[in-house]
């Protein structure tokens, strides 16, 4: 079984960890940990450094991140290489995929990794792709 950690620039990684609750219930073993503009990177990366290695040790980590590139991602990528288990970081976290992630973490990293990057595709769109005004 796999960890997921959220990681984003200001309160987006725990908006998403405190909306898991009102569709799944009670989580475990999801985390975040949020660069805010009040915060030094130093900061982040210590809570990033606390949950990986201290909290979770050994574990397989799945990271979900706000955008590639980004502070968050990098500080994520640069401690997730330093481990010497498994940990994969997917960048342009959604609500969608999270919920998926979470309710697919007993199975292998790996595969739900590849398979996220596939149904996370399509949760961005236009639901209304015209409007038609005379059929109100």
């Amino acid at each position: 079984m796999y960890k997921i950690l959220l990681v984003s620039h200001g309160v987006i990684a725990k908006g998403f960890y405190d909306t898991m609750p009102m569709i799944l219930g009670t989580q475990a073993d999801v985390a975040y940990a949020c660069l805010d503009e009040t915060g030094s990177v130093e900061q982040f990366e210590k809570t990033v450094i606390h949950q990986l290695n201290e909290v979770w040790g050994q574990d397989e980590v799945l990271v979900l991140a706000d955008m590639m590139n980004g502070t968050p991602s990098r500080v994520a990528a640069q401690l997730i290489s330093q481990r010497s288990c498994k940990g994969l970081i997917l960048c342009g976290m959604n609500l969608n995929v999270l919920l998926e992630a979470y309710m697919k973490r007993n199975e292998d990293l790996q595969i739900i990794a590849q398979g996220l990057l596939t149904s996370g595709k399509p949760s961005f769109m236009e639901l209304y792709a015209s409007t038609n005004e005379g059929n109100e």
